[in-house]
């Protein structure tokens, strides 16, 4: 939810919701300081990748932390590496996420167009793992200390 007050023109997202969710616009997304937090490989999501990318080497899952004030906000999701060595999304599962992002009026935005949102916010993250290097499970602190 948003408000804006007279003579501010700021606007102020607000933590509302029964679902616990983090709620923000797609454009506050980097003062989140999303960081990675843990990677690891995993055998069922390779299975389940190979329905989609055949020639998947590997295949796993992500996770990035940050903070909207006091609130850790998680961003996760699954992640397959090509033959060519090249990592992407798996976007077959979507993003997991305590995020729900708002449109410009403060309203969730829905359904699909929400986890396209998601999505590109991922696309935007800097990924910053190397699974053909350590393919066992790796957990980094992350920089804000979650």
């Amino acid at each position: 939810m948003s408000r804006q007050t007279p003579g501010n023109t700021k606007n102020i997202t607000q933590l509302y919701g029964s679902d616990l969710r983090v709620r923000i616009r797609p454009v506050m997304a980097d003062e989140l300081g999303l960081g990675l937090y843990f990677w690891h490989a995993d055998p069922g999501v390779l299975a389940d990748a190979r329905e989609v990318h055949p020639d998947a080497a590997n295949a796993g899952m992500v996770e990035f932390q940050g903070a909207y004030g006091n609130t850790v906000v998680t961003l996760g999701w699954d992640w397959v590496q090509l033959q060519t060595g090249q990592v992407v999304p798996l976007v077959q599962g979507g993003p997991r996420t305590n995020l729900q992002l708002l449109d410009p009026q403060g309203y969730d935005i829905p359904g699909p167009a929400h986890e396209e949102a998601l999505w590109q916010l991922v696309a935007n993250l800097p990924w910053g793992f190397e699974p053909e290097k350590n393919a066992s499970a790796q957990y980094i602190q992350a920089s804000s200390g979650h």
